[in-house]
């Protein structure tokens, strides 16, 4: 049963991931960053909570809380939504995390170590 469980999760992992584009990510000082695709996680989360760009824009994620960011695609905790959309380590205070926006559609998303923290990316 376990055996059939693994290769059931294998094979729907095969499918979700064989036609993606690779999405990029990246990390920085808040020094480094422009204004422009901003988005800023303070001790009540994430501002704006939802943002709209085009495809292939670059959002920047600065975290200027008292705590760790780890920005993820929904749903916690799996992130399966968009996988590559995960900086998959904590951001501390003062540092940010990069994403480039390849195809358009909606990117929901949480402080993986605050999930009640969430946004919305809106790709056009």
């Amino acid at each position: 049963m376990a055996l059939a469980v693994l290769v059931v999760i294998g094979v729907f992992a095969f499918i979700m991931f064989k036609n993606r584009k690779p999405e990029t990510s990246s990390f920085s000082t808040a020094e480094q960053t422009s204004q422009e695709n901003k988005v800023t996680y303070t001790n009540s989360g994430y501002s704006p909570s939802e943002l709209k760009v085009e495809v292939g824009a670059t959002v920047t994620f600065i975290n200027q809380s008292d705590s760790n960011m780890w920005t993820a695609s929904n749903p916690h905790p799996i992130h399966t939504d968009h996988p590559a959309f995960d900086s998959r380590r904590a951001v501390t205070k003062g540092e940010t995390y990069e994403f480039t926006f390849e195809e358009t559609g909606t990117y929901d998303y949480h402080n993986h170590l605050s999930p009640q923290h969430e946004g919305t990316i809106k790709v056009e």
